[in-house]
């Protein structure tokens, strides 16, 4: 889903990388415009004596440049601004027009709390509390934790003449990641899958796998993706030797999946029942999309000490964030003469719940960066940082799950309550984690 949102902003962050290219060549000769003999050679090296002020020092003195290591702004003749010492000589580290930053991301984002789905009981447990809550034990449910988010996250810029001002953009995606379960009445005699049963006013569950009456299986999973870019512009606010303060506005896109998928089977085995060889195959599906769009304020900061550097970015989006829940099941039996049929609805999803639904929400989205840079060379640094990312009036998948469930609805006659509802409980995301990039200038 998410995936096929990407092109477009990839397409916008090339565009911004040819023009920011193209704007760099501005020196170029134009063609049928031939200089005098010398003339390059000559004005070369006059460029080369107004950049390096002290190219005419004593060669003590650049034996003493060429040793040193890092110093501050000002140091063993970097006078210029921000202008720092690296042993390949002096550089100056203010602000290039043109800069690039990729990074890859190691994020973590909240623990999906659901209800237990898939349970077992000890060996010998009556079949009527076989696999029922307070009778058994959770193998897919409760606390979900999807683990590590694996990503990068791409950062283009361009500074209009005069370095005041200038135009930026970001995109990053953090791949799907998922947690899931299978498992199967061969290894786990007893499998079921609980519910409240509102016909029976009571905790009941659906048998998988009993010995010697059922087998069955099970496969669960739950799955998450993230994504987002932004479009912004950065003015000056203020400027000294080694630091920079930039306030910045623009546009911002996030999107965040999830999705809970659960199938199972089931095919009675006893031979004294008049259904032995049936199966039933059943599906439960609950796909939800969240995507913000919104303006976006802040502000930026970037510092340099010798060769280290450090960045931070302090950010707020406000806009609109539109949900899109998709709730989808079915059941299909198969008698043991291979005759087949199938109906709506699955265990979690009936026909009371089942469909496609959208709200809209207006959602605040504070967003927070610091980065720590160690300069490799005059345009290449090392970063490492931390971001913290908050969501709000996301809706997710553990909140979409009814467990009360009116069985007599797939017969085709509602009695008594249209249960599981179609009830979402907005909450909140966090995302947070390490940083790991290159940041070029030039």
């Amino acid at each position: 889903m998410i995936r096929n949102r990407l092109l477009p902003y990839l397409a916008c962050l090339s565009g911004l990388m040819f023009s920011g290219i193209s704007d760099h060549a501005v020196g170029q000769v134009p063609l049928g415009q031939r200089q005098p003999a010398g003339s390059s050679v000559r004005s070369g090296l006059n460029g080369l004596k107004q950049m390096v002020p002290s190219i005419g020092n004593s060669m003590h003195q650049d034996h003493q440049v060429a040793q040193a290591s890092c110093t501050s702004c000002g140091d063993a003749g970097c006078a210029d601004c921000g202008a720092v010492m690296m042993d390949s000589g002096c550089y100056d580290s203010c602000s290039r027009r043109t800069w690039g930053n990729i990074e890859y991301l190691m994020w973590w984002q909240e623990d999906a709390r659901f209800p237990s789905l898939v349970t077992t009981s000890p060996d010998g447990t009556a079949r009527d509390d076989a696999g029922v809550l307070g009778s058994s034990t959770a193998l897919f449910g409760g606390t979900i934790d999807s683990g590590t988010h694996n990503g990068a996250r791409l950062t283009l810029g361009m500074d209009w003449p005069g370095g005041a001002s200038g135009i930026g953009a970001t995109l990053f995606a953090l791949g799907e990641e998922t947690s899931e379960f299978r498992g199967s009445s061969d290894t786990i005699p007893i499998l079921g899958r609980p519910f409240f049963n509102t016909a029976l006013n009571e905790e009941d569950a659906l048998l998988l796998g009993f010995p010697d009456e059922l087998s069955g299986s099970v496969d669960a999973l739950y799955s998450t993706e993230t994504m987002g870019t932004e479009v912004f512009l950065r003015s000056l606010y203020r400027q000294q030797c080694n630091y920079r303060l930039d306030f910045i506005y623009g546009y911002r896109y996030l999107g965040h999946d999830e999705t809970l998928r659960i199938n199972n089977q089931l095919t009675f085995i006893d031979p004294a029942a008049n259904t032995v060889g049936t199966e039933i195959s059943q599906r439960d599906l609950f796909g939800i999309e969240n995507v913000f769009h919104g303006g976006e304020l802040g502000i930026m900061g970037h510092s340099v000490d010798g060769c280290w550097s450090l960045d931070f970015a302090a950010k707020i989006a406000l806009g609109n964030m539109n949900r899109m829940v998709n709730i989808d099941g079915s059941t299909t039996t198969t008698s043991g003469s291979g005759l087949a049929s199938t109906v709506n609805g699955g265990l979690l999803t009936q026909n009371s719940n089942m469909g496609k639904f959208e709200t809209d929400e207006f959602t605040v989205v504070p967003e927070f960066t610091l980065t720590l840079g160690y300069a490799l060379n005059h345009c290449l640094d090392f970063t490492v940082g931390y971001t913290l990312l908050y969501v709000d009036n996301v809706i997710r998948a553990d909140s979409v799950i009814d467990r009360q469930v009116n069985l007599t609805q797939q017969t085709g006659t509602l009695i008594g309550d249209a249960r599981p509802a179609a009830n979402f409980t907005e909450t909140d995301l966090l995302l947070q984690g390490l940083n790991l990039g290159l940041n070029l200038k030039f």
